[in-house]
């Protein structure tokens, strides 16, 4: 059976005010409107809160973009969703990473990681996204160590803002990753 876009985009000229004002400042800042805000911008208000968090996230968190690429592609492969996965696989690989790290995430591997904040920034994600209770202490105290309390803030961030984007593109796309 083949697949389907499921996304209903909206012309400019059928939004409300709301969505104009969310549509014009996200296309003000990105040059366009990325595709999960085609899915957002149906709720105003989830745009332009998603839109906030998502610049902060770019822009001003305290994680390099090597560390929110890593932690995007751990989302993309724990929700299967392949438009998310290659996407930012590409922008991983342009900000420096080997494809050998993410042939090893999507292979559900441990990759080689020799920066130790990089690796922190894994284990703390891994163990977001896998543990059954609160995870290694250890994991914890080296998070909090080499992150500091707002670099775990924003990983967590990090991973609640990409695993929308995950989980809304695969269920508007309808394809998995595997």
């Amino acid at each position: 059976m083949a697949k389907t876009n499921r996304i209903e985009e909206i012309p400019p000229d059928q939004m409300t005010p709301e969505q104009t004002k969310v549509f014009e400042k996200v296309a003000e800042a990105r040059g366009r409107l990325p595709t999960p805000y085609k899915i957002w911008i149906h709720s105003a208000e989830v745009a332009a809160v998603m839109e906030k968090l998502g610049s902060f996230l770019n822009n001003e968190s305290s994680l390099s973009t090597r560390e929110v690429e890593l932690v995007v592609c751990m989302c993309a492969n724990r929700w299967e969703a392949k438009y998310v996965w290659e996407s930012h696989v590409k922008h991983a690989l342009k900000a420096g990473w080997g494809i050998e790290v993410f042939d090893a995430i999507s292979k559900g591997e441990q990759p080689h990681l020799e920066n130790a904040r990089e690796r922190a920034v894994y284990d703390l994600a891994k163990t977001a996204m896998e543990a059954r209770d609160e995870g290694p202490q250890e994991v914890f105290d080296r998070s909090v160590e080499l992150l500091g309390r707002n670099g775990i803030a924003e990983v967590l961030t990090t991973i609640g803002y990409f695993t929308s984007v995950a989980i809304g593109m695969k269920l508007h796309f309808g394809s998995s990753k595997k």
